[in-house]
């Protein structure tokens, strides 16, 4: 199969019952769930190393929570200049390894 097109229409000549539709997207969202839990505590391990807790939840709810940065500054009680600049100097104080 050459196209992505060929490969969607071979796809679709199988025919599934709705069960085991459901079992193949259950077991899909297992999978991608295992790996985004994977993923989760490679970063959770980084950011153990800063010290500082403000440091520590600015980048946590930055990228653990996906929390936006307005609420971010709300939530740890500094200006938004001021969390910018301790986001930067924390991702800097990272060692971070990149995958082998």
């Amino acid at each position: 199969m050459n196209s992505s097109f060929e490969y969607q229409e071979s796809l679709n000549s199988l025919h599934f019952t709705e069960e085991e539709k459901a079992a193949f997207a259950r077991r899909a969202a297992e999978a991608q769930s295992a790996v985004c839990d994977a993923i989760r505590a490679e970063i959770m391990e980084v950011f153990r190393q800063l010290d500082d807790e403000v440091d520590f939840m600015i980048l946590f709810r930055r990228y653990i929570l996906l929390e936006d940065w307005p609420d971010i500054a709300v939530i740890v009680r500094i200006s938004r200049s001021q969390m910018f600049q301790r986001h930067s100097a924390a991702i800097k104080r990272l060692d971070i390894k990149s995958p082998d």
